[in-house]
């Protein structure tokens, strides 16, 4: 039986055995959590993401029961992100020391260029550190529609992101990145996206993620 067939039937069990017993729980694991299984499959290899997160006490304490169902699947890491504008980056922080505190996976905090300053960096960074959490995956980050604000400040890409955190704090934090097959939609092609990868490992960026949804 095809592994990734095999994992994908236990991810549902796991999901069908905790809304039967937490049967009001189903719309916001579904709408908030969205508990994207699996990002990866290869040789073993294993992340979870953690997305759309709103805080509350209640809220929280679901979010806490997905993370140890995530973790007796024993991923390689958690990735945890939050709003386009960046206005729940605080529970990704919040989010990303309770996985480095109480599972066995390593924490992914996600960090976009949308509405980050370089103060805004360094203090998440400090907490980020201060909470033991050494991997960063480094975004541009999605626009939002309709926008009509101003959303970039002192970084436009990923890769500028990604070279002032290796550069303000050399070998404090290990960075990621993001990669598409098929190119970025937004690539004039698929030779300038290549290239722009390039960009993003020399800025110091030490692996790539793609997205596929099973």
């Amino acid at each position: 039986e095809d592994p990734k067939v095999q994992y994908r039937e236990e991810l549902i069990n796991i999901a069908n055995n905790y809304f039967e017993e937490n049967p009001n729980s189903r719309e916001f694991i579904l709408n908030q959590i969205q508990m994207h299984a699996i990002s990866q499959i290869k040789d073993g290899f294993t992340k979870f993401r953690i997305s759309k997160l709103k805080r509350e006490d209640e809220k929280f304490a679901l979010i806490e029961k997905t993370i140890s169902a995530m973790d007796a699947l024993n991923p390689d890491f958690i990735s945890v992100t939050y709003g386009a504008l960046g206005n729940t980056l605080s529970n990704t922080v919040a989010i990303a020391s309770h996985i480095k505190q109480h599972t066995k996976a390593e924490p992914l905090a996600h960090f976009t260029c949308i509405a980050s300053t370089k103060d805004k960096v360094n203090s998440i960074c400090n907490e980020l550190s201060a909470a033991g959490i050494e991997n960063i995956l480094t975004l541009r980050g999605d626009i939002p529609k309709d926008n009509t604000q101003p959303i970039f400040t002192d970084f436009k890409h990923a890769s500028d992101l990604a070279e002032y955190i290796h550069n303000s704090r050399p070998g404090e934090f290990l960075t990621a990145g993001a990669c598409y097959p098929e190119k970025h939609p937004e690539a004039v092609s698929m030779r300038t996206d290549i290239e722009n990868l390039k960009k993003k490992q020399d800025a110091g960026m030490s692996f790539f993620t793609t997205q596929l949804f099973l």
